[in-house]
């Protein structure tokens, strides 16, 4: 297709496997390379990865963590460009809700994730909130396991595994909770969910890895934590329960943030201002 199509600019996602394959024909070409990078490094084939770092025209990265990371994985002496992820506004998709969750969790239920890690923190938050009200939405391999954990940890009456939804149900249960809780023990690269939770005036109480402290400005749009220290996270969700004013100051920072920071047409006008400057890239 790159062959027929004759593009000006192609531009490459790097979490798909085709990037290799495509960035060879597109050079071949003679036609420039845009590499997006979202996150670590690819696992299906590292090596090949990061080289196509090093040798596209334009390297763009979600955050400045995706940058550094892809930098000093690939040895590339050019820059790579920070142009953070935008979103749609939830509000345009789904409107206003009632809050009905203390807390929500999103994402697969995998051990990267650390949803075992925001279990162990909710229940000290149970503790101190006992009709506390938590939603986890996602599926995966480690459900049953999680499930136990919630029973042996007395939370089968405050915690809901609602398993995989569709997206538009993902945003109302965001919309519908008064924090959502990112316990990741993986390097996100961004943080999608952390960006629509801004728009939608939730505050995060957000792990302290990879993109995520970029995306959750700590004390002004949620909260960093370490998601190891069950404690602290515990402290951080119940300061933003119990306190009613704080939380809507951190719930209008995030969308006045949002509005500025992850609207799609300010990726879409960032992204486009990278296209006539592919050229000269670096082996």
């Amino acid at each position: 297709m790159i062959a027929t199509e004759k593009p000006s600019v192609v531009h490459i996602h790097s979490v798909s496997e085709l990037a290799a394959p495509a960035q060879e024909i597109a050079k071949s070409l003679g036609i420039p390379v845009l590499l997006h990078v979202h996150g670590g490094i690819a696992p299906h084939d590292p090596q090949s990865y990061l080289r196509h770092i090093r040798k596209a025209d334009t390297v763009l990265a979600v955050s400045r963590f995706a940058a550094q990371s892809a930098i000093a994985g690939s040895g590339r002496s050019a820059p790579v460009v920070v142009v953070a992820n935008g979103v749609p506004d939830p509000l345009d998709i789904i409107g206003p809700a009632d809050a009905a969750l203390d807390v929500i969790i999103i994402g697969r239920l995998s051990e990267e994730k650390g949803v075992d890690l925001g279990l162990r923190a909710l229940a000290r938050v149970a503790l101190r909130i006992p009709a506390l009200k938590v939603g986890i939405i996602g599926g995966g391999n480690e459900l049953p396991a999680l499930m136990a954990l919630r029973d042996e940890l007395g939370l089968a009456g405050n915690v809901d595994f609602r398993g995989p939804v569709e997206h538009v149900e993902t945003l109302r249960a965001i919309a519908s909770a008064r924090v959502l809780l990112i316990p990741s023990r993986h390097t996100e690269g961004f943080g999608l969910v952390a960006a629509e939770a801004a728009f939608l005036g939730v505050p995060v109480v957000a792990a302290n890895a990879g993109g995520l402290p970029e995306t959750v400005i700590d004390r002004v749009t949620g909260l960093i934590v370490d998601p190891e220290n069950s404690s602290e996270v515990a402290d951080a969700v119940c300061r933003l329960l119990e306190s009613a004013p704080l939380r809507l100051e951190l719930g209008r920072n995030a969308r006045a943030h949002a509005l500025k920071s992850f609207t799609m047409q300010r990726f879409a006008r960032d992204v486009l201002s990278h296209y006539p400057q592919t050229s000269g890239g670096t082996e």
